[in-house]
């Protein structure tokens, strides 16, 4: 076992996620340095990380060019981490709906991209959980909150 894990991250690519009340929401950036997680590791099963810079073409799962280095550098975490298990959660905006077609299907473009790229499927999984776990309460009151209610998390299942 390695005595230390890293996760060499892009800029503003993620964020940890700490579950809470809006005004109390923790994210925390990660510099071109990466998160290093020893043997009491940080990310432990139940923590998620919201891929930030992880865009979609309004409405549709057409991936916006930009994000293409998020989804490598994921691909990389898991391939220089074969014992991390991973669920892709997909999030919308402005709607208290249990299921989305838009949140799952953009949660299974990541899911499929892992797969296709070499990731075994019980390492991966993905979830719909379309309005139903907002950051912000429903009806957003701005843009950045609706814009935050709407994402991909991670959740770590095991590391």
């Amino acid at each position: 076992m390695k005595k230390y894990f890293i996760l060499i991250i892009f800029l503003s690519a993620f964020a940890s996620f700490a579950q809470g009340e809006p005004e109390e929401e923790i994210f925390h950036r990660y510099d071109l340095e990466g998160l290093t997680i020893d043997g009491k590791a940080k990310l432990k099963a139940g923590d998620k990380v919201v891929l930030n810079n992880l865009n979609f073409k309004g409405g549709t799962t057409t991936l916006l060019e930009e994000s293409e280095p998020v989804l490598e550098e994921l691909l990389k975490i898991m391939t220089d981490h074969p014992k991390l298990k991973i669920q892709v959660q997909g999030h919308i905006c402005c709607q208290e709906d249990e299921e989305h077609e838009i949140s799952g299907a953009r949660a299974r473009v990541v899911w499929r991209y892992l797969k296709q790229n070499g990731i075994a499927k019980d390492r991966i999984s993905h979830k719909d959980f379309g309005g139903t776990c907002p950051i912000y309460a429903i009806p957003e009151e701005t843009d950045k909150e609706r814009e935050l209610n709407r994402r991909v998390e991670i959740e770590i299942i095991e590391s």
